[in-house]
């Protein structure tokens, strides 16, 4: 979800605007309250504004692959009847860091087959879940989610008895 948000464009993801359902088995990741997306503001998805966070570290082939075959004109053809024009730039704006920050991490292998793979981070092997949460911020959704459900549960834990 964090490389789509950052391709609309979306400054408002934040723990209480996506909803993981774990019913079927394989979880699945919905981005709800998306009124701030494909504004003609929000060009650079690569660094962190408001709740946006930037880009990942690292990538699975499948979203890598997906995302670098998407065509920008027929993306736009699709933008043109919701978007104006500024907002349209803004778009291919958030369309053209988004693929140089795919070929960076391509590059830099980066690019996983599996999210139990290892990757080589200086000359050190770290598993993909050690890369999306070393301490860089909060880069990712990923330890971003992961930090406020361990403040969560901290939270039940310390709560006080409810008396009447």
């Amino acid at each position: 979800m964090q490389w789509l948000d950052a391709l609309c464009g979306q400054t408002d993801r934040h723990a209480e605007n996506y909803l993981i359902d774990m019913s079927g088995g394989t979880p699945t990741v919905m981005g709800i309250d998306n009124d701030f997306s494909f504004g003609k503001n929000r060009k650079d998805p690569t660094t962190p504004k408001s709740s946006a966070l930037g880009l990942p570290p690292i990538i699975d082939r499948a979203t890598f692959t997906k995302l670098t075959s998407m065509d920008w004109n027929a993306l736009a053809v699709s933008l043109a009847d919701e978007l104006d024009q500024e907002e349209i730039a803004a778009a291919k704006d958030r369309f053209d860091a988004v693929q140089r920050k795919l070929d960076e991490l391509d590059q830099a292998g980066m690019v996983v087959d599996s999210w139990d793979d290892t990757v080589d981070v200086n000359g050190e092997a770290k598993t993909v879940t050690e890369v999306l949460m070393a301490p860089r911020n909060f880069e990712t959704y990923f330890q971003r989610e992961a930090e406020y459900q361990k403040f969560v549960k901290a939270s039940e834990t310390n709560r006080p008895p409810i008396t009447e």
